[in-house]
């Protein structure tokens, strides 16, 4: 706790103490990224093209243009208050704190059900990879290293988000080549593009595709998460900007 507050104190200097500006927009970037994780769609692939009939991707693309202005917005508000605590902080100052207190209880949800959620997606696919090891052990395992690199601070965070961030996107890009090539070769019976993989007028349901999107709309929360690191960033201002 020391390494990431300054000396600086009410008694000593008049102000009030904050948290060392290390981070740079790079890094920045990889944390909101390792927190949004840019596999975890494909963890809900199978679930939601059967409940969309098909439509997964135009469900994720109407997910993903309802939480770009709430992304939008918290870019402006990143401007407009550079501290730490995200939307407790910005409802806090535009609206007052006691909405301020209803936010920030109502994101605590987030921060709680999102790593769940991840943690038990990590020991199910792990325990199919390693039958002998059950679910809970890779759920204790995953929770243990999360918390020692949390515990050496933002440095080692960083450092482990950039390669959690990067091996997923090399990954991904690594499999949409090999399906490029595989099928460009003759191999299976689609194509390269089809716009019916995006939208199948045949199988589309209002109902079930805003279904399917306010379920994927959990793809993108996390971009929030970049916003709490406004009091390590250096110049935020610019760099939210």
């Amino acid at each position: 706790m020391e390494e990431n507050i300054n000396n600086t104190s009410p008694a000593a200097g008049g102000e009030q103490p904050e948290l060392r500006r290390v981070l740079k927009l790079p890094t920045l970037v990889c944390q909101g990224l390792a927190y949004l994780c840019p596999a975890c769609v494909l963890l809900y692939y199978g679930i939601i093209n059967a409940l969309t009939d098909g439509n997964f991707p135009l469900a994720l693309l109407v997910a993903g243009f309802a939480m770009s202005l709430t992304a939008f917005s918290y870019s402006k508000m990143c401007r407009e208050y550079p501290v730490s605590g995200s939307v407790y902080s910005y409802t806090t100052n535009s609206i007052g704190p006691k909405f301020g207190f209803i936010a920030g209880w109502t994101i605590m949800l987030d921060y709680f059900l999102l790593p769940m959620t991840c943690y038990l997606s990590c020991g199910l696919y792990l325990n199919v990879m390693f039958p002998a090891i059950p679910i809970w052990v890779w759920i204790i395992i995953s929770v243990l290293i999360c918390g020692a690199c949390n515990y050496f601070g933002i440095g080692i965070s960083s450092i482990v988000n950039n390669i959690n961030v990067i091996l997923p996107i090399a990954g991904i890009i690594f499999t949409i080549v090999a399906i490029a090539i595989f099928v460009s070769h003759g191999g299976g019976e689609g194509t390269l593009f089809t716009a019916r993989a995006i939208c199948n007028p045949e199988t589309l349901q209002v109902s079930t595709l805003m279904t399917g999107a306010a379920i994927m709309a959990v793809v993108f929360v996390g971009f929030d998460s970049v916003t709490t690191y406004s009091e390590e960033t250096i110049e935020p201002e610019k760099e939210y900007a």
